[in-house]
């Protein structure tokens, strides 16, 4: 058999757990979900979008890195409280690291 035609595409797992991640930041966004909510387990999760797992863990990881969602081992998954240190944080370590310009810096300072 030709090893080019064993296998055929099973679909990109990180464009799934991107897709995931997405929805559920959309209903942050559009407050079906609010601050401080306790979002499905992990299972349920799956459960839910007809992934497996591994791609809810994906996603939740992406959302936990960019503040989004806190996980809190053994108590669950939580809609982060947003406020202007939340926010103004990551945006000063960006420009920090890819502004050319100490005049970035002056942005945030305003």
């Amino acid at each position: 058999m030709d090893q080019q035609t064993t296998f055929s595409e099973i679909g990109n797992r990180e464009l799934l757990s991107k897709t995931v991640a997405s929805k559920i930041e959309d209903a942050i966004h559009s407050r079906i979900l609010k601050n401080g909510d306790r979002l499905a387990s992990e299972l349920e999760l799956a459960a839910q979008f007809v992934v497996s797992r591994t791609v809810i863990r994906e996603a939740l990881r992406m959302l936990s890195a960019r503040g989004i969602v806190v996980i809190k081992k053994g108590k669950g998954i939580f809609v982060r409280g947003f406020s202007a240190e939340s926010v103004v944080e990551p945006l000063h370590s960006y420009l920090r690291f890819s502004a050319e310009k100490d005049y970035a810096f002056d942005i945030i300072r305003r």
